[in-house]
Formats: structure tokens, C-alpha cells, sequence
């Protein structure tokens, strides 16, 4: 994965008699263009067509209707939900290895960064210290991560998405009454939001018999 940043930095100072100001703002920006290569476990063209005897660990399969066993793990194709006839647009067929035997980790896939939102990711900061007097300073600081993506699901027709917007703010106030007494009064507060979108398409072995 390659990744591109971006820093942004000013400062300034202010003073009057015996009180200065001084103001910081920072600006962090990284990008990550190139996307990223992920995993996953599909069914087969032997699957989606009923034929399950090739599936490790997934038993006998009987017909709901007499109880007895479908011969050779095989389900009629007349006898296929159509919900699960319908799942299969959403599945691709595998890539890695034999096509026509099932395997776990059969399908491999690159999730292209192409959306505006993959990756970006927004760091501004803002602080402004005051000297009061000799003995009094104050501050005040802002950061904000803005971090929305599209990040890849568990296959390529089924991405999600998240807003994250994490903020903190910090005020704080240092009153020296001696080399030996100094008080400092620190507020701070800190807002996480972040919000998933996911699409469920799910899939299971144990196809549904009419």
C-alpha cells in the first residue's frame, strides 16, 4: 500500500507590555491511492447448481419433504431456493486453484482506492497560549480526525463505509504562587463519532430444498 502526506504548519507570536500571545496551527493530510488486496471463500459453479459433495464437514443433506438423503449430496435444481439462485449474482466464482473444487481462501480480488473518500484522512490542530502575567498562563488547544474510506467487505459487490469524526479540545490554566507552588486547572474534552455502513449479502452451505 502506498501512502502520500501532507504538513502544514504556522505560527505566530504576539506581544504587548509584559503579555504574549502565541498562536500555532498545523494542517496533516494523508492519502492512500493504491487500494489494498484482500481474501475470501466463494462457492462454487458445482455449489450454486445444488451439487454439495465436494464440501468438507457439511454432512448429509436430506430432503425436508421425505427426510431421506439427496442422492450423491446433490440438490435438484428444480428444488433450489430461488433466494439462494439469487445470492449468486453477487458472488464471484473463484480465482485461486481449481475453480471446480471447493476451498477455503478460493478467491483473491484487489480493492481499488477509487472513491474520493479511500483513503483520506484530515488532522487540523489549533492552539493559542497566553502569558497573563508572570506568574498566570493559559491555553487552549483543537484536533480534529476526519477519516471517511470505503473499505473492502468480505466480497467485491459488498463494500462498507465509515465517517469517522473524532474531536478534542483542551483548556488549561498555570498559576505559579511559588518556586514551589504551582497550580495548574486543566479542562478537556474529547467527542469520538464514527459511523459504519455495512451491506450484508450472506451465503451458507446448507441450501434451502423446497
Amino acid at each position: 500500500m502506498r501512502t502520500f502526506s501532507t504538513i502544514g504548519r504556522l505560527k505566530s507570536a504576539a506581544q504587548s507590555g509584559r503579555t504574549h500571545t502565541f498562536v500555532y496551527a498545523s494542517w496533516f493530510q494523508n492519502r492512500s491511492p493504491l487500494g489494498s488486496y484482500h481474501i475470501a471463500t466463494v462457492p462454487t459453479e458445482a455449489m450454486w447448481n445444488g451439487n454439495l459433495s465436494g464440501v468438507p464437514g457439511i454432512g448429509t443433506i436430506t430432503d425436508p419433504q421425505t427426510g431421506q438423503p439427496f442422492p450423491n449430496n446433490t440438490i435438484p435444481t428444480d428444488r433450489i431456493s430461488p433466494v439462494a439462485t439469487a445470492l449468486k449474482a453477487y458472488y464471484p466464482q473463484p480465482n485461486i486453484g481449481d475453480p471446480s473444487v471447493y476451498s477455503a481462501n478460493n478467491f483473491g480480488w484487489h480493492h481499488p482506492y477509487t472513491s474520493p473518500l479511500n483513503y483520506l484522512g484530515n488532522w487540523p490542530y489549533f492552539r493559542l497560549d497566553h502569558n497573563v502575567s508572570s506568574k498566570n498562563t493559559i491555553f487552549a488547544s483543537w484536533m480534529q480526525r476526519l477519516t471517511p474510506f470505503v473499505g473492502a467487505g468480505s466480497i467485491p459487490s459488498i463494500p462498507w463505509t465509515r465517517m469517522r469524526d473524532n474531536r478534542q479540545l483542551t483548556v488549561a490554566d498555570t498559576h505559579t504562587f511559588s518556586p514551589r507552588v504551582v497550580t495548574p486547572l486543566v479542562l478537556a474534552l474529547a467527542t469520538m463519532s464514527s459511523v459504519t455502513l455495512w451491506t450484508w449479502v450472506a451465503w451458507t452451505c446448507q441450501r434451502v430444498a423446497t
